[in-house]
């Protein structure tokens, strides 16, 4: 009988434990740079924080989804935005992103500093430029 209820306080205990690491590990914001206008080398400047958590839960869910390679690619120019994700625990591994805008200004290109490439679908680049600028992608 003992057996049985320590099983079942290790079980409770390891099952809070994976959510309160999972509460700890949450994004609370991503910050956002953009290449500096002019700037031929990789010169960029603070551009703005997005911390409305329902759109930082959407952008982690849209990068989540997305169909990633694993691919060291090259482009021509860099990028033009970088973007993070800032959580609450100051130990947290950060994983930066790289964004280009696509000749036809209706898809975004992302790499990721860990060698992830990815083109997103129309869709989901309007979605997440909104989030991570404030503006529409078909604006710009």
């Amino acid at each position: 009988m003992q057996y049985g209820k320590a099983a079942i306080i290790t079980m409770l205990l390891l099952i809070l434990g994976g959510c309160l690491r999972e509460a700890f590990l949450e994004e609370k914001r991503i910050d956002v740079l953009k290449h500096a206008d002019g700037e031929i080398d990789s010169a960029y400047e603070n551009f703005r924080e997005e911390s409305e958590s329902e759109k930082v839960k959407k952008a982690r869910e849209i990068l989540d989804e997305a169909d990633w390679e694993n691919a060291k690619v090259s482009m021509v120019r860099p990028a033009d935005y970088m973007f993070a994700f800032e959580y609450d625990n100051v130990d947290a591994k950060v994983q930066a992103y790289m964004v280009w805008i696509s000749p036809g200004n209706d898809r975004l290109e992302l790499t990721t500093d860990s060698s992830k490439y990815v083109h997103l679908p129309a869709s989901e680049s309007a979605e997440l430029y909104e989030i991570f600028t404030g503006e529409k992608l078909e604006d710009k």
